[in-house]
């Protein structure tokens, strides 16, 4: 199976979510783990690629202030992308 990932323009997290703001927003408190590097270590242990320790929400590659926010063009485009790949896998 091909896996694709799709980037929407200005789509940030939650783009999807009808009740996110518009424009997106740094959502202050919140954490992020996108600068982070985790794997999956014995019996489903986390570990923080980049020291090789338990990852933990204090590690310092987690990050505060996401943007998250609603995008309808891209809600719009990602429901279409997905009606699509439905019905051509179950040739609906």
């Amino acid at each position: 199976m091909d896996i694709q990932i799709t980037e929407y323009p200005n789509a940030a997290h939650g783009f999807d979510n009808p009740f996110g703001s518009i424009p997106p927003r740094a959502a202050a408190n919140d954490q992020s783990v996108r600068e982070c590097a985790i794997r999956e270590g014995e019996g489903g242990n986390l570990l923080n690629v980049s020291t090789s320790q338990t990852f933990t929400y204090k590690d310092d590659c987690v990050k505060l202030g996401p943007t998250v926010g609603h995008d309808p063009e891209a809600t719009a485009q990602a429901t279409k992308a997905v009606a699509d790949f439905l019905k051509q896998t179950f040739k609906l």
